[in-house]
């Protein structure tokens, strides 16, 4: 028996639908982080087109997230869950959007530093950053769709965590890259300010993991 099995639901139908609506939407986050991953591939080797095309792919995949973060919002004041369960799921759907609209500013960003100025060495390490922050989404990904395992989705909120640590060891490295030696100073900025921008996906994966691992506690099979 699932932990979600054992709630005394109002309306079972009701509840299924809420979770439903969260795996929607992590999918959708987590295929945005992917599509990240493709604009940086990209950007990589200067196509500037396929920069846009991604970041456009990125708006899409956000406003569709948010659709369904409003679309849960509206399923759980309309009775799904109770009350003090009602605020944890929405605290956690929220901070899933928070991913979304980080891998935005990220994809956004990568727009303003054209191929003339790249650094080819801190492009290498934002590969390996990008790499582990999406295997940070991915394990969210997975810790809802396996929402009625607890042992699996415990571990995988683990893996997220430690996920979040290696992308951190990372951007240091990258930091060290852009101020250790002489680069101009326009893509440094430019460079220092999408670095805090794909930091900012990992570090709020990790906040929705925290927030899942509250309705995790909350239902204990």
């Amino acid at each position: 028996m699932g932990m979600f099995d054992m709630l005394p639901f109002i309306g079972k139908s009701k509840e299924r639908e809420t979770i439903q609506l969260l795996h929607e939407q992590l999918a959708l986050v987590f295929e945005s982080a992917c599509e990240l991953e493709r604009l940086f591939a990209d950007f990589q080797v200067g196509s500037e087109a396929g920069v846009k095309a991604r970041a456009d792919s990125i708006d899409r995949l956000e406003k569709r997230t948010d659709v369904l973060r409003r679309q849960i919002e509206e399923s759980l004041y309309s009775g799904a869950f109770l009350p003090m369960s009602r605020s944890r799921i929405l605290d956690f759907s929220e901070k899933a959007d928070d991913v979304a609209d980080a891998i935005q500013d990220a994809a956004h960003m990568s727009k303003f530093i054209p191929k003339s100025r790249r650094i080819p060495q801190v492009d290498e390490a934002l590969r390996d950053h990008l790499k582990e922050t999406v295997d940070c989404v991915r394990h969210l990904k997975e810790a809802v769709d396996a929402i009625d395992d607890e042992a699996k989705i415990k571990a995988l909120i683990l893996a997220v965590e430690k996920e979040e640590h290696d992308v951190d060891l990372i951007e240091e490295r990258i930091f060290k890259l852009l101020y250790e030696d002489e680069h101009p100073v326009n893509p440094l900025l430019l460079y220092s300010k999408l670095i805090e921008f794909a930091g900012e996906i990992s570090n709020k994966a990790e906040e929705a993991s925290d927030a899942l691992s509250l309705v995790v506690l909350m239902h204990r099979s």
